[in-house]
């Protein structure tokens, strides 16, 4: 049976243990005749990049050389081993879990982080150096200084093999800056700041021969500009396409892993209709043909499936569900919340939004919409649907990220309306329409809300504004998918719920919304007509017309008065 280490980013761990590995050693000579050899790339969160690092430290380490065949004899690269393999001093770096409550602590917990890559580096090639010069590279209190030392003192100890930087989750604590404390992000990524100083020492050891190549991850491109100023050698590879799938997992891959742990063959078709509305949908490159699964909400299906022999009872990982707070730090940048939750608004109301994409980050012009919307894009909230010249629509790249943003926006309005936090009255009044059919409770619950927005911003509150709010709360339920626009014979319907697969509400719904200002005098019997007309064509399509157990809705709103009908 298929082996899952779940979260384990160790490569020689995975090899040893006969764990499932997705064999990207193939992408090692790719790499390595790149042409450039500093090299950036941005995935989200938990998409393999620490796992891929751990390959190339112990491919290129000189020190792994005698175990290579046991490391890598299954894989692509242990067949076809390239000239460089085990040719360098590996010196790597990881920048996650940095304490960014203060400045203080921040800098502290970026040095401390870069002296634990030097002090493994000089642990590992102890015979290289003195002790003497171990003690004076480690008693630095500046980060770039104790760089400066130990690249100066390969270079006069004549080593021989040349240093492999590697840089895990470059960016993390910046990304964690950014979103609350933006001055002090500011000034750390300015030309005197600390995270700038250690790069242009990268760049000048590479100038001497010492560094000879470097590999940075990280999620977001927003010290890129910092980075490049000081390392402007280096090369972002992130939305080439040869380098699209070098991590996760596509269509394929995922059914060759559904069938080696036993799902029936005539199961794996259903499977992974519904693995795709969940985890699949990412999209890093506009000319890619194929769209890409997160890894990880993938292996903890099948190792939750694998455990029960059924879906997990929950599909959303709670690992991926601990992001929720990251997407509301990241709408508050520079306190412009207000402002950019009409961006979630959009995307809730019509499940995209335009933007030109940003790739390198300028903040002396300030944060700007397609900034936001890039930075969604990047850390994985949200991916690419289209291109049209040199703008993108982005969209959610799966249901799980939707759920997040829906979540959000759902305490966010209820916070605004002065409501207490509880989702309780919602999900009690789903689960009665879901069983009865009456609707009663939920239209409710959607009054209270749209009594108080249609007051407070009546010129701006239009039926997007009351389908986004509807969205967010139908959200709060695990036994439907929330369609929204959904296509049915070149038509959109407004609002579909559709039964989660192994979840048994007795009713599917439909729903058609209207709405008009108050000042527009229309009647709610008027637009409750021109709801039932379009719901009736809607009904009357393939999709629709031999559905059991369906109840539809017609939903009027002039105003704050809000009234409803079922055909």
């Amino acid at each position: 049976m298929l082996k899952i280490s779940y979260g384990e980013s160790n490569f020689r761990s995975l090899m040893e243990d006969g764990a499932f590995y997705q064999d990207r050693t193939h992408y090692i000579p790719i790499l390595e005749n790149w042409g450039p050899k500093f090299l950036i790339y941005l995935r989200p969160r938990r998409f393999g990049k620490s796992l891929l690092l751990s390959t190339l430290e112990y491919y290129y380490g000189l020190e792994h050389k005698n175990a290579f065949d046991k490391i890598f004899g299954s894989t692509f690269i242990g067949k076809n081993p390239t000239p460089k393999a085990h040719e360098y001093m590996v010196l790597k770096f990881d920048f996650s879990g940095i304490n960014t409550d203060t400045e203080a602590e921040t800098f502290e917990g970026f040095l401390s982080n870069v002296r634990h890559g030097v002090s493994d580096f000089l642990a590992r090639y102890k015979t290289s150096f003195t002790k003497e010069q171990v003690k004076a590279i480690l008693s630095y209190e500046q980060p770039n200084e104790m760089l400066k030392d130990l690249f100066g003192y390969h270079k006069s100890n004549d080593i021989k093999p040349k240093i492999y930087v590697l840089i895990d989750e470059y960016d993390h604590f910046a990304n964690e800056l950014i979103s609350f404390n933006y001055n002090h992000f500011s000034e750390i990524i300015s030309g005197n700041g600390y995270v700038r100083k250690v790069y242009e020492v990268f760049k000048i050891a590479t100038s001497q021969s010492v560094v000879g190549r470097m590999f940075i991850t990280g999620v977001s491109p927003v010290t890129i500009d910092s980075l490049t100023s000081g390392f402007n050698i280096a090369r972002n590879i992130t939305l080439n396409i040869k380098f699209h799938q070098m991590v996760g997992f596509d269509e394929q891959e995922v059914q060759q892993i559904l069938k080696s742990i036993g799902i029936p063959n005539e199961e794996v078709a259903t499977t992974i209709h519904d693995m795709q509305l969940w985890y699949n949908g990412y999209l890093f490159c506009p000319s890619a043909e194929k769209r890409i699964y997160n890894p990880n909400m993938v292996l903890y299906f099948v190792q939750e499936y694998m455990a029960e022999n059924r879906y997990p009872r929950e599909m959303l990982d709670a690992n991926i569900a601990t992001d929720y707070t990251k997407i509301q730090k990241l709408f508050k940048i520079q306190g412009n919340e207000e402002e950019y939750l009409h961006i979630l608004r959009d995307l809730l109301e019509q499940g995209e939004v335009t933007a030109t994409l940003t790739q390198q980050y300028s903040f002396s012009r300030g944060f700007t919409k397609d900034d936001l919307v890039s930075l969604l894009f990047y850390m994985g909230f949200l991916t690419i649907k289209s291109e049209h010249l040199l703008r993108y629509k982005f969209t959610f790249p799966n249901y799980v990220i939707k759920q997040l943003y829906a979540d959000y926006f759902f305490n966010s309005i209820l916070e605004r309306a002065q409501l207490p936090f509880d989702n309780r009255p919602v999900n009690d009044a789903i689960e009665h329409m879901a069983q009865t059919g009456d609707p009663k409770l939920f239209f409710e619950q959607v009054k209270l809300i749209i009594k108080y927005f249609s007051t407070r911003d009546s010129a701006n509150f239009s039926e997007n504004s009351l389908k986004a709010i509807i969205i967010s709360l139908l959200h709060q339920q695990k036994f439907y998918y929330i369609h929204s626009e959904y296509e049915t014979d070149w038509r959109y319907m407004d609002v579909y719920l559709e039964a989660m697969y192994g979840q048994k509400p007795n009713f599917e719904v439909t729903m058609e919304l209207k709405f008009a200002q108050k000042k527009s005098k229309i009647s709610l019997t008027t637009l409750l007509k021109e709801a039932a007309t379009q719901l009736q064509g809607y009904l009357a399509t393939p999709k629709f017309n031999t559905k059991p157990n369906l109840k539809s809705f017609c939903v009027a709103v002039v105003g704050d008065k809000l009234e409803w009908k079922e055909l």
